[in-house]
């Protein structure tokens, strides 16, 4: 189809103040699938893009010569941008609220599931990866973020494993996994939970 959507990282100012790069959606038109050099950028469709008959009508109005299967293009807004099978842990840590929203979940939502409502794993990852001196840092110290969570908060890097599972094998077997769980409440129940955490990850990840 040489009419499909184009996603590309925008900077965007929040209400604190703070900047967040954020995804947004462009039509473009590319005549050609093998020449790069001819994608022309048509239309901007903002982070939450959606065909709609207006839209239509104004694209229509722009652009009468190019012809758009409209099914399909809001086929492709509605399909995951990012495979999470060949991501790497350190990549779906430092990128895990884009992800997540790629596949139309809210990561405030699934944290609270994770964290059961006592702690806030993947808000936690988002807030220390958000400066890459703490990355870089992780990196320097442990080989890489993930293997650092692992040591040091075994609890982050469960709760990305759990992540993975859900993208990749569904919500049923993240409810099998959660089953096994013991319980997370403070003190030495939550120093139980991380040491389930720690031998979930070592069967898993490492054959046991």
């Amino acid at each position: 189809m040489p009419v499909h959507i184009r996603w590309r990282s925008e900077e965007r100012e929040m209400p604190n103040g703070r900047k967040r790069a954020v995804r947004v959606a462009w039509v473009v038109h590319q005549p050609d699938a093998t020449d790069a050099d001819e994608v022309r950028f048509l239309a901007y469709m903002g982070s939450n893009p959606i065909v709609t008959a207006q839209f239509k009508l104004e694209f229509r109005t722009l652009y009468p010569e190019i012809a758009v299967d409209w099914e399909a293009l809001a086929e492709e807004i509605g399909r995951p941008q990012t495979d999470i099978n060949v991501l790497s842990y350190d990549e779906l840590a430092t990128r895990i609220r884009p992800i997540l929203g790629e596949y139309g979940i809210l990561l405030d939502r699934l944290d609270y599931r994770l964290g059961r409502g006592w702690t806030r794993p993947l808000r936690d990852i988002a807030r220390l990866l958000r400066d890459p001196g703490v990355a870089a840092r992780f990196e320097r110290t442990s080989g890489s973020t993930f293997a650092y969570f692992r040591e040091s908060h075994p609890e982050y890097a469960y709760a990305l494993y759990k992540v993975r599972l859900l993208l990749t094998a569904g919500d049923s077997a993240l409810t099998e996994l959660e089953a096994h769980e013991p319980a997370m409440e403070p003190g030495a129940r939550f120093r139980d939970f991380r040491e389930f955490c720690l031998a979930t990850l070592a069967d898993e990840l490492d054959g046991g």
